[in-house]
């Protein structure tokens, strides 16, 4: 398992993996793994390598739907 990217944001940071599943490239996934302070929060498998790079960039903005850790402070 190789880190093929990662992503920094404001007390956040994710990383992308490709996760080989078989000889055959059509099986393969890829793990993003959600950091908030250095601790892993959530991990997650996607099927294409797009999707996972788009989750891992939303995670950093802060712009992930309607996703709220229950540790994180809300202002507002």
């Amino acid at each position: 398992m190789e880190i093929y990217s990662e992503y920094y944001g404001t007390g956040r940071k994710a990383t992308v993996t490709r996760l080989k599943r078989s000889w055959d490239s059509r099986f393969d996934v890829w793990e993003v793994a959600l950091y908030v302070e250095n601790r892993v929060v959530q991990r997650t498998t996607i099927r294409t390598e797009s999707e996972a790079e788009d989750f891992a960039e939303s995670w950093c903005q802060g712009s992930d739907g309607n996703q709220i850790l229950l540790n994180e402070v809300i202002n507002g």
